[in-house]
């Protein structure tokens, strides 16, 4: 095979360590979709992992699907990291279930499948990386929540919810408190009950705080942040709203995107608070701060990893979000025959498939299919010769998982 492109020439460096043991199942799909007796299983979807993520229930593997009728399955279990990566084995865990332990808190788990007929045998085939494994308790602070922001009339500040043990919080709720300057003899501040505090006349000469609520289905559990300075007194507050636009709608992890707005005040030296609520979290974060300039525009830069939703905070009251949606990166990589893929996002993307295609007029037709290992890569090996193709690495939406958009490489063109 000769590139028409030198530029893709290698790209077999951007795999890294693969787990020992972890074996990328490919298929060639050259027309047939069985295949032909005399032949060990491919495997063209992977295994799933179903059950509740809770110490002391047990999971099940499913086994994916398979061409070559297998006659037998072996199934083990992997402990990972919150992101899906760095996993290990689970001594003894070589079932097709498995029973979760406090070992497990605070990590996600893989199952590795391996099939089998009389002609060999195929894998392990790993699945996606679980959610990640709460204890069966209510939550624990770990730490205290915090608050951000300037504590002065017209100011936005933020709730940050703190970190925890015991079990996964599944929900927050937020109690904004107005405390004497030394903090105490606090009480609620009527409707105040969001993750952001529009600071006001009545603060004054007061000090804030705000009290986090976090529960699961085990429980709930409350803590209170530190207090925030003495609220200033201004002779004539500033009552400010924001705009918020993005430069961009959709955009591919982890590229920039620059968030831009103005202050209905126009005044210079206003701080915006930039939150992040991105896909599958619980509560948004602050990511960022811009300062306004002369006119009262700002701007601020961010990085979504995954579809994410932005406000900007000023004031009594957040700007409407603009949502950014975002592809996975997918890379592809030609080495003679062998194909490498690799998707970039901000979670694993193990066990999801991954779709070699080759374009043909204005269509592109599928031409092979990869589960992507522990390491979100997969390779391919093709068995096709004497043609002239240019190819791409796709991955489907429902693959890519929630949060993403479907993902495309670069096209490759190619001799066979």
């Amino acid at each position: 095979m000769t590139h028409e492109h030198a530029g893709h020439a290698t790209w077999l460096g951007l795999l890294g360590a693969v787990l020992a043991g972890a074996i990328v199942a490919a298929v060639f799909v050259g027309g047939a979709s069985g295949q032909t007796s005399g032949t060990a299983p491919v495997n063209h979807c992977a295994p799933q992992i179903e059950g509740s993520l809770v110490v002391g229930k047990t999971l099940t593997a499913t086994n994916g699907c398979w061409d070559g009728s297998p006659t037998s399955f072996t199934y083990s279990w992997l402990r990972c990291s919150q992101s899906g990566t760095n996993c290990t084995p689970i001594a003894g865990a070589t079932t097709q279930t498995y029973t979760l332990t406090t070992s497990d808190i605070g990590h996600t788990i893989v199952a590795l499948v391996t099939a089998k007929n009389a002609a060999g045998s195929t894998g392990p085939v790993n699945s996606k990386p679980s959610d990640v494994v709460s204890a069966a308790a209510a939550p624990v602070f770990k730490t205290r929540p915090t608050v951000t922001g300037k504590a002065q009339i017209g100011e936005a500040m933020v709730a940050k919810v703190g970190t925890f043990s015991g079990g996964i919080p599944q929900k927050f709720a937020f109690e904004w408190q107005r405390c004497d300057k030394d903090g105490l003899n606090c009480a609620s501040v009527a409707g105040a009950t969001s993750q952001s505090y529009g600071v006001r006349s009545a603060d004054v000469d007061q000090t804030l705080r705000v009290k986090v609520t976090a529960s699961n289905d085990y429980g709930s559990v409350s803590e209170t942040s530190d207090r925030s300075p003495i609220v200033a007194s201004i002779p004539q507050p500033v009552v400010a709203t924001t705009t918020i636009n993005a430069n961009r709608s959709v955009t591919t992890c982890c590229q920039t995107v620059r968030l831009s707005g103005s202050v209905s005040t126009q005044k210079a030296g206003l701080t915006v608070t930039i939150l992040a609520d991105e896909v599958g979290a619980v509560a948004a974060e602050p990511v960022a701060t811009a300062t306004t300039d002369a006119t009262g525009a700002w701007s601020a830069v961010v990085r979504p990893a995954v579809k994410t939703t932005y406000q900007a905070e000023i004031g009594s009251a957040p700007a409407a979000g603009v949502t950014i949606s975002v592809h996975p990166r997918v890379g592809l990589g030609i080495n003679g025959r062998r194909w490498t893929v690799k998707v970039t996002g901000r979670d694993s993307f193990a066990g999801s498939l991954v779709l070699i295609q080759r374009r043909a007029g204005h269509r592109w037709l599928n031409v092979g299919r990869v589960i992507l290992n522990l390491n979100s890569a997969g390779r391919f090996i093709s068995h096709t010769r004497h043609a002239r193709w240019t190819i791409r690495a796709f991955v489907p939406s429902i693959e890519a998982g929630p949060g993403y958009m479907a993902g495309v490489s670069h096209a490759v063109r190619i001799r066979i």
